[in-house]
């Protein structure tokens, strides 16, 4: 097993991927000071999983990223890669070449890969452990570690030694397996302690127990009890449907006989509004006649005004003329041919009054003719109008009528449904017989007496659950109450471990001793621990103690 190559980017100076191949044989890499010679065995030590920023020439452990310089940015990762070549399967893993990993983010997350594999520091460590390569291997010597290993004491050589020999695998593994074997004894009193607390737990848990499975039992029987209940239900149910159906085909026949009548009343009623339609029709032309001889009759009697005027203006001129033929009776012969025209024009004028008599005569006669014809117009429109009226108080009465059988059919149909009904259950009882029918009263009794006493267990059991379910609740209340309390012990407890096994309350320096006492025996030999580890304290003097101790 030989080093063939490392690989670093952004490891110190490398900021760029630097690839260093090691042949067989002896490489030695020469520079002057500054160039970054250390850095490579730095960067061996890290990616075995040193620890310390001191150790690698640095306070923290950030510092081992590439910070930038004036030319260049800073990089947030660094990562190194060594390669160790396995053909004689010196490590104890099934490749030939074996490839550790280590990267660093500027955020504080590490990785740890073995081969591409995510892995742990533990597992780097056991796979390094009996080779002597290591962060503190004997293999790896940096500036100042021979003066180190020649000036410590026997003890501390001896690790060296171990590590060597290739027994250090064996005491990190009997470490690891102490620290095991503790951890499983607190495991086994914590458990102890467990199980006391529940053997007392385990008779209140009993009776609970007990109760829980009587609420099941009176669950179950209660829900069969529902459940019959519901199928009695279900079957008077579905014995009302079945009267309801009939009824209801009872009524739909009912309704198709009213649906006839119904029919045939509106088919009536079509023939009066058609007979009520000519009526009007008639009526209409009875009145453009009715205006038409209304027209005529005031035509004639503007001519026979018309006449009588002439008359008037005809009588005017006679008394002139006699007038006159009395004032000229002393005139001469021409007057009196005059009065002779006047008079033959008088007898002309008298004839025509004659005719104009004899046309406003004939008119008149004809105006009463019209009038008579009028009046037995409006009488004949007065008797249609009331024909009408009645024929519409008809149509609104049988349709008043219609509706009044409609509702008088439902309430038949109803009450026919309700005689059915009870003469069908007076049948059966009168088909039944007296032995039968004291049989039914006396089971009749005999249920009811059942159902009382089912009502008084099921309000009984009723509750009963309600107590149950009240205890339930309180237990479950008080074992929520218990469980926080147990929770909150356990968490103390785990705190107080925790702060005593990290040395919680004391300084740097001696916490730091006890750590390395705790991590290795050898360097604590001659160390009995602590003065509060060692003595015990009356509490009224505690304070005096701590203040006289620091």
């Amino acid at each position: 097993m030989y080093l063939k190559r490392l690989e670093m980017q952004g490891f110190k100076s490398f900021v760029d991927k630097t690839v260093l191949e090691f042949d067989k044989g002896i490489t030695a890499i020469v520079g002057p000071n500054g160039s970054g010679k250390s850095n490579i065995s730095d960067a061996v030590k890290w990616v075995l999983g040193e620890q310390s920023p001191k150790t690698l020439r640095g306070s923290r452990m950030e510092d081992v990223i590439f910070a930038g310089t004036q030319n260049r940015k800073p990089v947030g990762m660094a990562e190194v890669s060594l390669i160790m070549d396995n053909e004689d399967h010196k490590l104890n893993i099934d490749y030939l070449e074996v490839k550790i990993t280590r990267r660093l983010y500027r955020s504080g997350e590490s990785e740890y890969l073995i081969n591409g594999a995510t892995c742990r520091l533990k597992d780097i460590l056991m796979l390094f452990a009996d080779t002597g390569i290591g962060r503190d291997g004997y293999s790896i010597i940096g500036q100042g570690r021979i003066d180190e290993v020649l000036n410590n004491k026997s003890e501390e050589r001896r690790s060296i030694f171990e590590d060597a020999s290739g027994i250090m695998k064996y005491r990190m593994r009997k470490v690891e397996s102490e620290r095991k074997l503790a951890a499983t004894e607190q495991n086994l009193l914590r458990i102890n302690d467990i199980v006391r607390e529940l053997e007392i737990q385990i008779k209140p848990l009993a009776k609970q127990s007990e109760v829980a499975r009587k609420y099941l039992s009176l669950k179950y029987e209660l829900r069969d009890i529902e459940v019959g209940v519901l199928t009695r239900g279900i079957e008077q149910a579905e014995k009302q449907l079945e009267e309801v159906l009939k009824s209801i085909e009872i009524l739909n026949g009912d309704k198709e006989d009213t649906d006839a009548q119904l029919v045939q009343i509106q088919q009536e009623n079509q023939e009066k509004t058609d007979l009520s339609r000519s009526l009007d029709e008639q009526i209409a032309r009875l009145r453009e006649e009715e205006f038409e001889h209304s027209k005529r009759v005031e035509r004639l009697k503007n001519e026979i005004a018309l006449n009588l005027e002439k008359i008037a203006s005809c009588k005017t001129t006679c008394e002139q003329a006699a007038r006159e033929m009395e004032s000229q009776q002393g005139r001469t012969s021409g007057a009196e041919l005059e009065i002779k025209r006047y008079e033959d024009v008088l007898t002309e004028i008298a004839g025509a009054l004659e005719s104009v008599l004899a046309k406003g005569q004939e008119a008149a006669d004809r105006l009463i003719a019209a009038d008579q014809v009028l009046a037995d117009t409006e009488k004949q429109v007065e008797d249609t109008r009331d024909a009408i009226f009645k024929k519409k108080l008809e149509a609104g009465e049988r349709e008043n009528a219609i509706t009044s059988l409609q509702q008088q059919i439902e309430l038949v149909s109803s009450r026919k449904a309700e005689l059915d009904t009870e003469l069908h259950i007076l049948e059966e009882s009168d088909s039944a017989g007296d032995g039968e029918l004291s049989e039914a009263e006396k089971a009749a009794e005999a249920k009811n007496d059942e159902a009382i006493e089912a009502k008084q267990q099921f309000k009984n059991n009723t509750e009963r659950l309600t107590t149950l379910r009240s205890q339930a609740e309180s237990y479950a209340n008080r074992i929520s109450s218990l469980s926080g309390k147990m929770r909150e012990c356990e968490a103390r407890v785990k705190l107080l471990k925790e702060m005593e096994e990290g040395f919680e309350g004391y300084a740097r320096s001696v916490k730091e001793v006890l750590q390395m006492c705790k991590k290795n025996p050898v360097f604590g030999d001659g160390i009995y621990g602590a003065v509060a580890q060692l003595i015990t304290v009356p509490g009224e003097y505690e304070l005096a103690i701590e203040t006289a101790l620091g």
